[in-house]
């Protein structure tokens, strides 16, 4: 099925075959994701993640460096006292809150677990000492940046009015993606600050580093490193 919105063609895959057809006959054709969308845009610095970079090199090496040292089964291993460190974590927050009297918001406390223990094996670092302030308004912020994301943007569809910013979603999503970058730029530095005290236990960021710097010049290397950017 075909369908116009806007001055953009799509076409639906609406039946099992066609589906098959899209996914799987013709994978490579239909892999690479367009970047028309403005939250894509800034969510992935431009295309530059796992999820948006189109395939090819790029992808290859990022697919294959989260496979072995974020998701395959030695680092799952790897990570087990991370995970049930934080666990108890949560349980004692809740623990303590629960005796003082205070409401306690499950959904707010398995949030900042969930972001340690991402935080231990990308960083070596927890993000969140304990759920409160900074982690409820990372919180808010989070949440914000879905709600953009899934909201229909009329700029998507007709992009020559992409510079109007009719419905402000882009001047939004820009604000958050300034949080977000000094949270990151904030805690690679710290991590830049700390190599030696992981020697011999690399994170994630390490084995990132380690490949980028791999190659004869940042500059050609698959993952596109600029220095210090």
């Amino acid at each position: 099925m075909y369908l116009k919105l806007g001055t953009l063609g799509f076409a639906v895959a609406s039946s099992p075959a066609a589906a098959r057809a899209f996914l799987h006959t013709h994978d490579l054709l239909f892999a690479d994701r367009p970047l028309n969308a403005a939250a894509a845009r800034h969510i992935s610095y431009g295309g530059q993640d796992l999820v948006s970079a189109d395939y090819g090199p790029r992808w290859k090496l990022l697919r294959r460096l989260s496979t072995t040292h974020l998701l395959g089964p030695r680092s799952l291993v790897q990570w087990t006292p991370a995970r049930l460190s934080e666990a108890a974590h949560m349980v004692r927050s809740i623990l303590d809150l629960s005796r003082l009297g205070e409401p306690v918001r499950v959904q707010d406390a398995a949030m900042v677990a969930l972001a340690n223990i991402l935080g231990l094996a990308i960083l070596s670092r927890r993000v969140f000492d304990s759920y409160g302030a900074e982690s409820s308004e990372f919180k808010r912020t989070v949440l914000e940046w879905m709600r953009l994301s899934g909201m229909a943007n009329v700029a998507d569809f007709i992009p020559s009015i992409k510079w109007l910013d009719v419905q402000g979603i882009d001047r939004r999503l820009k604000s958050l993606h300034k949080k977000f970058d000094a949270l990151m730029t904030g805690m690679l530095r710290e991590h830049a600050d700390t190599a030696g005290e992981r020697e011999g236990r690399p994170d994630f960021v390490d084995h990132l580093l380690a490949s980028s710097k791999s190659s004869e010049g940042w500059d050609t290397h698959p993952l596109g490193f600029r220095g210090s950017s």
